[in-house]
């Protein structure tokens, strides 16, 4: 035989009557307390009980007040109000802000508030939380965003994301060759790739060369232009000739890439789109330095005086005995000579510039691999 119950519980429809719209209908015990209204109301109307403000008969409900004590019944009308919260935001920089929003709002109109300092259209924005990139169209709260996480800003760049820069050591090297398009010109440095979008240039489709010489380059935030039509392109990767350079970048997920100064010869080097992939990061940089600038060419460290490259004088090729770490001066010296010296000494051993230490810490964290080596990257 079946077991049944006979207990009951009195139950009744009340109304929820927020700032704006419909009343929300919902059946409730008049045994309920406030804060158990307010719990049940979470889901519903997308706000946190502590952010919710409920009133009858104009006076504010107190949490552990139950319905049937302040006279709720059915067909009652209880008032919702919301309180702004604070939510993080880390931009592009990594410079974090404050939006003080409802949870109930939708993401979108904190993308809005994000153009309002960032001058990002929201339709560019990706906002990413842990791992995962939020809707427009989810509340923050639906999102998983409170005031104790912090959501982070990237780019929507064409395809979503950008070469992985993490595939430095399999650039391709490219020869000059006369017959070349005029788009595709390179200078010594840095140069950075990208699509032109105007139907009326003859580089429209194409990837093309925009030259920036000696100079850091951000591909989230710096603009390059089409060398024929003038005309903002999407960068896509770096490329490089006849200098040294280096690359930082930090994925979305925190990962951190940083390689030591690598050489570049003579000829071109990029990234072959095709072997290396794409990924979406929050922080891409690409810089080039003049050779001629490390130590005025002369590549000997001072302090142990060995040469930091040696040149095998029958195949020309150069080999790396150690490391070699460039400073902020554009010192250069063996990692293990100015590690040692750094740990007694806080200043360049030539030019007795301040080194910062803190960074010469975090760089040893992550150049983890075989990445960071200076060497010439068509060997």
């Amino acid at each position: 035989m079946l077991k049944t119950t006979q207990k009951v519980a009195q139950a009744v429809d009340i109304k929820i009557q927020g700032q704006s719209g419909n009343p929300v209908k919902i059946e409730i015990r008049q045994t309920t307390t406030v804060f158990d209204l307010k719990s049940s109301l979470e889901p519903i109307l997308n706000a946190t009980f502590k952010n919710q403000i409920l009133k009858f008969g104009g006076r504010e409900l107190v949490d552990t007040e139950k319905l049937m004590s302040i006279g709720v019944s059915d067909d009652s009308i209880i008032d919702f109000e919301e309180k702004q919260q604070q939510f993080f935001v880390k931009d592009i920089s990594g410079k974090s802000h404050v939006h003080k929003m409802r949870a109930s709002e939708k993401v979108y109109a904190l993308k809005q508030q994000i153009n309002q300092y960032a001058h990002i259209d929201p339709k560019e924005q990706r906002l990413i939380l842990g791992n995962k990139q939020i809707k427009d169209e989810d509340t923050l709260y639906s999102s998983g965003l409170t005031g104790e996480c912090t959501v982070m800003l990237v780019l929507r760049m064409e395809g979503g994301s950008f070469i992985d820069a993490s595939g430095v050591m399999s650039m391709q090297t490219i020869d000059f060759s006369d017959d070349a398009p005029a788009y595709r010109n390179v200078k010594r440095g840095l140069s950075i790739e990208g699509r032109c979008k105007n139907q009326l240039c003859p580089a429209s489709g194409h990837m093309c060369i925009c030259s920036f010489g000696f100079e850091e380059f951000n591909l989230l935030t710096s603009k390059a232009k089409c060398p024929l039509c003038k005309q903002d392109i999407d960068p896509v990767k770096p490329g490089f000739s006849n200098c040294f350079f280096n690359i930082q970048a930090v994925k979305t997920n925190g990962e951190k890439l940083w390689t030591h100064w690598l050489e570049s010869r003579d000829k071109y080097q990029t990234y072959d789109e095709s072997k290396v992939g794409s990924i979406n990061y929050r922080e891409l940089k690409a810089m080039a330095m003049k050779k001629d600038d490390v130590i005025g060419g002369n590549l000997t460290c001072s302090i142990c005086l060995i040469e930091l490259m040696r040149t095998d004088p029958e195949t020309d090729q150069r080999t790396v005995p150690d490391e070699i770490r460039i400073l902020d001066c554009q010192h250069a010296f063996h990692k293990s000579c100015i590690t040692q010296w750094t740990s007694n000494h806080n200043i360049c051993p030539n030019c007795r510039k301040p080194v910062n230490t803190d960074a010469n810490a975090e760089e040893a964290q992550i150049l983890q691999n075989p990445v960071g080596r200076l060497v010439h990257c068509d060997e």
